[in-house]
């Protein structure tokens, strides 16, 4: 502000001296009135009388040269001060266009001062931004030099145990032999009787096996399972037990589709799993194991009727052929 102020003066000071400078001119450059000359050859008679007249006449000359010079003085200040005037009127407009010039001017420099301190505000911001991302990266790098380094000693330490394994195997392979290892037998029921091929001449039928495996759970049984030799695809399911034994009725069988008439029969016990209430559905148990097959003869024949009656051969008939049933 002080600045523009001293500015302002300067041009006001000049102006004014331009002014003064002005009038001095217009007053060094009035053209004085020049009186006439008279002629030297005038007579001399008439020379006292010429002295007179141009005594008089120079008077009035004087006079008309004194008048004229201060109309045209007066003439000269007129016009001085008509110009002062307007130089003047030209000195304060360029005042105030200084002073609107001076106003721009501070306004400009407060609007460059405030742009210079956001421009301030934002390089000092970024500064705190690039100082944190260089201490992010560094930490970054850190971190990643602290990574390598652990999965430089992980390589290492794993190398170390593939080279201790692979000097154990070598050392095993070479002060020992491998002992096989044996297949574990699987428990399977054992059939105790009837035994094989044995004549059953009586209407009942005691079956009884063995089990050495661990007791059936809740929803495991003891299946008694028959068949007729020449019919080796109706195997029938006679009964499930938790016991291992079963009284066989051959009057009264608990299968509908068969009348044990005299032959040969196969019986075989399977421990099964029962999944779902309806034992008689498909789906609905599940074979864990079973026992070998063992073949009886029954040589009771059935109920006779109130007209027949029928003898029991001694001894079973030779069988021809021994089908192998399914299991």
């Amino acid at each position: 502000m002080n600045r523009t102020a001293t500015i302002i003066f300067s041009i006001i000071i000049l102006l004014v001296l331009a002014f003064c400078a002005f009038i001095v001119y217009r007053l060094l450059t009035v053209t004085p009135v020049v009186p006439p000359t008279l002629s030297p050859t005038l007579d001399k008679t008439t020379t006292v009388t010429v002295e007179a007249a141009k005594t008089v006449t120079t008077n009035a000359d004087a006079t008309a040269t004194s008048e004229a010079n201060e109309t045209a003085t007066t003439k000269a200040i007129e016009i001085t001060t008509a110009e002062a005037a307007t130089a003047a009127a030209a000195t304060q407009t360029a005042i105030a266009d200084a002073t609107a010039a001076a106003a721009t001017t501070q306004t400009a420099i407060a609007d460059a001062t405030a742009a210079a301190a956001a421009t301030q505000t934002a390089i000092a911001n970024a500064t705190t931004a690039a100082a944190a991302t260089q201490t992010a990266i560094t930490d970054a790098t850190t971190a990643a030099a602290a990574t390598q380094t652990a999965i430089t000693d992980a390589t290492t330490a794993a190398a170390a145990t593939q080279t201790t394994i692979t000097d154990a195997t070598t050392a095993a392979a070479v002060t020992s032999t491998p002992t096989p290892t044996p297949t574990p037998t699987p428990v399977l029921p054992k059939l105790l009787e009837p035994e094989s091929d044995a004549a059953i001449n009586v209407r009942q039928i005691h079956f009884k096996w063995e089990w050495k495996g661990i007791p059936p759970a809740e929803n495991e049984y003891f299946a008694l399972r028959m068949w007729h030799q020449e019919n080796p695809e109706e195997e029938h399911s006679i009964t499930w037990e938790k016991v291992t034994d079963y009284i066989l009725t051959l009057d009264d069988p608990p299968v509908d589709d068969i009348d044990f008439s005299k032959g040969y029969y196969y019986w075989n016990i399977a421990l099964v799993r029962e999944l779902c209430p309806n034992r008689e559905e498909e789906g609905c148990w599940e074979k864990i194991c079973k026992s070998e097959d063992r073949r009886i003869y029954v040589a009771v024949p059935p109920p006779p009727s109130p007209t027949h009656t029928h003898t029991p051969p001694s001894k079973p008939p030779t069988p021809t052929s021994e089908p192998t049933p399914e299991e």
